[in-house]
């Protein structure tokens, strides 16, 4: 099914965002916890609305209640599957922050909220995660993780990614004009072949900050090897070797 994706300006955002953020603390707590949608909201989106419910909660399950990166993986894989399979939404329209922004804010921001739960910092709901910042606005990281690593099938992608614990060490790289989707894979692809032993925070960073200042000179498609083996010097030039 082809959606026709509606959309909400961060300035729409802002302004549902302050009506929030204006309500005491136990009610505003209540109302986005125990969020009822707007009856305006189109029959889509409703059942949007109960898939994305349905995933979140059976991905808590699974993860014991627990939320880390492996919940996050659960969720974004089937987040991205049913997004990108049954409803065709394609890296152009997944680019595009105004249908994130209006999914998270008018249709579940109950799973946005409790995903980004209230800090002292963060009275009432984290702006940064609900619509203010494009590449920290929750369900756009997890779509675009999972599309930048797959390795074509859910089954390749999920091993590939159970080696990696950042999500946003990969999705807020896009560099200048946008993401080398190819030639991402084969990183992450690359990355999955690290012995244990060698894995750091830090180590997917690296990799992706090298991959850059290589790009400054030459495209890595247009270089006299192929992606796998472009990613792979990658790794060796960092002194990291990778299994076979």
């Amino acid at each position: 099914m082809n959606m026709g994706w509606r959309s909400m300006s961060k300035r729409e955002a802002e302004v549902i965002s302050s009506q929030w953020k204006s309500m005491p603390q136990d009610i505003g707590d209540k109302y986005l916890i125990e969020y009822v949608p707007s009856k305006k909201l189109p029959p889509e989106y409703r059942e949007m609305r109960n898939r994305l419910k349905s995933m979140y909660d059976n991905s808590f399950l699974a993860s014991h209640n627990k939320i880390d990166y492996f919940f996050d993986l659960n969720f974004g894989m089937q987040l991205y599957t049913y997004l990108s399979i049954e409803l065709e939404m394609t890296p152009v329209e997944a680019a595009q922050d105004q249908y994130w922004i209006y999914i998270q804010m008018e249709v579940v921001p109950d799973i946005i909220y409790r995903r980004y739960p209230p800090k002292p910092e963060n009275p009432l709901i984290n702006d940064k995660r609900f619509w203010k910042n494009s590449w920290r606005l929750y369900l756009k990281t997890l779509w675009w993780y999972i599309y930048l690593s797959w390795s074509g099938s859910e089954e390749k992608t999920l091993k590939v990614l159970s080696h990696s614990e950042d999500i946003s060490q990969l999705v807020e790289r896009s560099g200048r004009g946008g993401f080398r989707v190819d030639t991402t894979r084969a990183i992450m692809l690359a990355l999955s072949r690290v012995e244990e032993i060698h894995h750091d925070s830090r180590l997917l960073g690296r990799v992706l900050k090298l991959h850059s200042s290589y790009c400054a000179m030459m495209e890595p498609e247009l270089m006299d090897c192929s992606l796998e083996e472009y990613a792979e010097k990658l790794f060796a030039d960092l002194g990291v070797p990778l299994n076979e």
